[in-house]
């Protein structure tokens, strides 16, 4: 009889065990979704910005190619390409790591605080039904 109670006992402590890890799992989960949705909202906006760039140095108006096509030469056409990506990507890559720094510490609109409010709700839901 206090065997049987004992296995019930442990029955009951191996599913609450679980219980609470399911539980960990899930806020592991929801910090992980909150941080990668402002690594991907820094990803976009270094993109963007790269672009952007890109497309105004392409321009007439910039001054990089102002000049005909036939009249410069390969090797010159070559070294302001590379100096437009070179430049886009070091820009690029600063924008996303300085805006997603400053996202994570809620310098920004849409920071890591906003992100967590707008997956609270299927948080709480999946943690409820646990």
């Amino acid at each position: 009889m206090i065997l049987d109670y004992c296995h019930q006992l442990l029955d009951v402590l191996t599913k609450l065990e679980e219980l609470l890890q399911s539980s960990d799992e899930l806020k592991q989960n929801y910090e992980r979704r909150v941080a990668r949705q402002v690594e991907w909202q820094a990803i976009f906006l270094g993109f963007l910005i790269s672009s952007i760039l890109i497309v105004w140095f392409m321009t007439e108006k910039s001054g990089m190619f102002g000049r005909v096509a036939a009249k410069t030469g390969a090797t010159e056409v070559f070294v302001r390409m590379f100096s437009i990506s070179f430049v886009a990507l070091v820009l690029g890559n600063s924008i996303r790591i300085g805006s997603q720094w400053l996202w994570m510490r809620d310098y920004f609109p849409l920071g890591k605080r906003m992100v967590k409010r707008l997956f609270l709700k299927k948080y709480q839901k999946k943690k409820m039904k646990l």
